[in-house]
């Protein structure tokens, strides 16, 4: 038990953590999605280079008129949503910046919802569509005061049916 603890706090105080976390913008044909990023990067010790893991998950809901039923618009309730993790490598170009790559998975759903009565044409009050796809993106880390650091990042992901969606993520966070 003594060793495991060793080993935990060594690894602790080993390079340098960085975790961030902020607002996601994802926008492709017909999609405006809003959600959260998160990343964390760990620098080598004695290395500019570092390894760095992403997550973001952005979605919507929204009401469109799906037909009409006496000359009155019958509203769907339609969900879209969007995932992604990544991990990949980090470079610190200078004390203050720092540049990194990811790829990765990205799954994306959406879901339209008839109210009462109402069906879809395949007899169902729903209709379900989910993708997964290849994730890849870039961004910097940049630290202004001591360890207070702000990230922005991009990524891009093409579902088959779906089109491109690209993400972008702005955030604030802690080095340590």
């Amino acid at each position: 038990m003594a060793i495991l603890v060793s080993m935990v706090a060594i690894s602790a105080n080993a390079g340098t953590h960085t975790i961030t976390g902020g607002y996601a913008h994802s926008f492709g044909d017909d999609t405006d999605l809003n959600g959260l990023g998160i990343q964390y990067n760990y620098g080598f010790d004695n290395s500019p280079w570092g390894i760095i893991s992403t997550v973001t998950v952005t979605g919507d809901e929204e009401h469109n008129a799906a037909g009409y039923d006496n000359g009155e618009a019958v509203k769907s309730k339609d969900t879209m949503g969007y995932a992604s993790i990544t991990g990949g490598a980090s470079y610190q170009v200078a004390d203050p910046v720092c540049l990194y790559a990811v790829a990765g998975v990205a799954r994306g759903a959406g879901k339209s919802e008839l109210p009462g009565d109402y069906l879809w044409d395949n007899g169902d009050d729903s209709i379900t569509v989910r993708r997964t796809g290849f994730v890849y993106g870039a961004g910097t880390q940049f630290t202004v005061y001591k360890r207070l650091t702000f990230t922005t990042g991009v990524e891009n992901t093409h579902f088959k049916d779906f089109g491109n969606l690209t993400t972008i993520n702005i955030g604030a966070g802690w080095k340590f």
